[in-house]
């Protein structure tokens, strides 16, 4: 039986332990297979903030390319950098344009490729879109660090049976939900949460890009107006979220469309 869509189910285990279950749905509404995973505070976060203050996605090529509404995002976040008093994280979605998140080898070299850019080395495109992102991340809006993933969802691929990777590289459903799956894992990180018994370890996916990255007790994600469904705060992923987080969301900056969401473990 095929699969046709998934649903999510976050529940406390212990004070320092929580589990995820993924459940993958057919076209008769039963369930074809499942997957747990089981978070541990493995490090004691900072008493401060993460903000997640973009999410850059894209093709592993070159060179890079940005579209206009990465351009247009970009500039939104720059209307409100002055709420940024922690640590600035970019999250860095590429895929390959064939293989998608199969070719982790030329996903991460991309990566790289990024991250120099992000640094503020320059890049051999003289296009003026290039130019001026480069620009806003350099003089108005600079990144502490970039979470790579692109590299988490390949990593996080080969842990599923081929269905179930099938259906995530899907476009559509497929491909959102591995989304919002991949969003879970990222939200641990931040807080110094990993998962057991899985070869994925928060530090792989981090590139320091003005200082190295440390989990914080709260994290805040700034979901531009493209995200509003996926991560609507009265949606399905956060209603999951609710039950090990303290959720607060900031009203949708009319100028902008973004809306912040705060988390914070329950304590």
């Amino acid at each position: 039986m095929s699969v046709s869509k998934l649903l999510f189910n976050l529940s406390s285990l212990n004070e320092d332990a929580y589990q995820l279950d993924a459940l993958f749905i057919g076209s008769e509404n039963s369930v074809v297979s499942r997957k747990r995973t089981v978070f541990q505070q493995k490090t004691v976060p900072g008493v401060g903030q993460i903000f997640d203050i973009w999410s850059h996605n894209g093709v592993a090529c070159s060179p890079m390319k940005f579209s206009s509404r990465d351009v247009k995002e970009l500039k939104h976040a720059v209307q409100k950098k002055e709420e940024i008093n922690g640590h600035s994280v970019v999250a860095l979605d590429l895929q390959d344009e064939q293989q998608l998140y199969r070719d982790k080898e030329q996903i991460q070299r991309a990566e790289g490729v990024v991250c120099d850019f992000y640094r503020g080395k320059q890049s051999s495109d003289s296009l003026d879109r290039v130019q001026k992102v480069q620009d806003i991340l350099a003089r108005v809006l600079p990144v502490d660090s970039v979470l790579c993933e692109g590299r988490l969802k390949c990593d996080l691929l080969g842990t599923f049976s081929e269905q179930e990777g099938e259906f995530f590289l899907k476009k559509g459903t497929g491909s959102l939900s591995f989304c919002q799956y991949a969003e879970f894992f990222m939200n641990a990180f931040k807080m110094g949460q990993e998962p057991i018994g899985m070869p994925i370890f928060a530090l792989n996916y981090f590139e320091s890009i003005r200082r190295p990255f440390y989990p914080q007790l709260t994290s805040t994600v700034w979901y531009p107006a493209s995200y509003k469904d996926l991560y609507s705060f009265e949606g399905p992923f956060m209603t999951e979220m609710r039950n090990i987080f303290a959720l607060t969301e900031s009203s949708t900056d009319p100028e902008s469309k973004i809306t912040a969401i705060t988390t914070r473990k329950k304590s």
